[in-house]
């Protein structure tokens, strides 16, 4: 049902690196076969002119050209139309909960780790971490 409510809210893999000597950043996404390329968005809002860029091959290894590539998680909110915007707090909690559930079932953490992941960040050192401003 589409009620006028639109957004995202999470935690994106960006990186940025060196693509023959020229600085780029993008998304970070790794590919089924374990590669991981860079979605370079360019100005049209559907996506007609983005770019990808391969960055590393299956074993990790840059690709050519590709040189100083650095990942960071960056916490992302979009909203559109009458979405309610949330406060910053509330946004970071949801994107780190997200972000923790993604590690997950990327297989980056196993469930044990996972779940103490999560059980610290609602309820234990994580929680208050963030409510402390930390």
């Amino acid at each position: 049902m589409d009620d006028g409510h639109a957004g995202y809210m999470g935690a994106v893999r960006w990186v940025s690196f060196n693509h023959y000597g020229e600085p780029e950043s993008g998304e970070a996404r790794t590919m089924d076969d374990g590669s991981v390329w860079a979605r370079i968005a360019g100005p049209d809002p559907r996506g007609d002119d983005d770019r990808w860029v391969p960055l590393l091959d299956q074993a990790g290894v840059e690709a050519a050209g590709v040189s100083e590539v650095r990942f960071h998680d960056v916490i992302m909110s979009v909203s559109a139309g009458k979405s309610p915007m949330l406060p910053d707090d509330m946004r970071a909690r949801f994107a780190r909960t997200d972000f923790i559930l993604d590690m997950y079932e990327s297989g980056v953490y196993d469930r044990e780790e996972a779940g103490k992941k999560l059980f610290d960040h609602l309820f234990g050192k994580g929680r208050a971490q963030m409510d402390s401003g930390n």
